[in-house]
């Protein structure tokens, strides 16, 4: 028997349909058994959620993208209602972090905004006992760990993690994965 793998960060929601039917149809082939299909936004999530309905190897995650726009309150309370109302389908929250490309282009000056949006989704990853995928990358990944030990988080997978060899261990520590 091969060994059978998930494909943990996929947005399945952003392909063409064409393009979703041919990454389903292959998976078998390519030895996945599913798939962890992450939200950018609230159109995001919902996509998501339906396409989870269509195919059982589609597990949906409900999150926001920390690489655009911050959101406003109340979509933060939509997606966060959005994920209370269906916690028993989620695998995970997510995709969400912090803005390290949007800081870097000089887009977003500070962070503590887009810090709260990241800390409401966590403590509710916390409550629901669901994993969080991250996009929390270099200088981003220290301050992210520190909101994830702060508030109990043991289930982290940091997705295209970019970070030292001290964060590294900090990661290996807590037993979050990387990716």
């Amino acid at each position: 028997m091969s060994a059978r793998i998930i494909d943990a960060h996929i947005h399945m929601d952003m392909y063409h349909p064409d393009e979703r039917s041919r990454i389903l149809d292959d998976m078998e082939s390519s030895g996945v058994d599913a798939l962890i299909s992450v939200s950018s936004h609230l159109d995001s999530a919902r996509e998501n959620l339906q396409l989870a309905w269509q195919d059982s190897r589609i597990k949906s995650a409900i999150g926001y993208h920390p690489e655009q726009s911050l959101p406003s309150d109340e979509v933060v309370g939509n997606l966060l209602r959005l994920i209370d109302r269906h916690q028993h389908e989620l695998t995970a929250v997510g995709e969400i972090g912090l803005p390290y490309y949007l800081r870097q282009e000089g887009k977003v000056t500070s962070l503590e905004a887009y810090t709260d949006v990241l800390e409401a989704f966590i403590q509710k990853a916390v409550e629901l006992d669901k994993p969080i995928v991250l996009h929390a990358i270099y200088d981003d990944a220290p301050m992210v760990c520190d909101l994830l030990e702060k508030h109990s988080a043991a289930k982290a997978h940091f997705h295209w993690f970019k970070g030292d060899g001290r964060t590294v261990e900090r990661l290996r520590a807590n037993d979050y994965f990387k990716g």
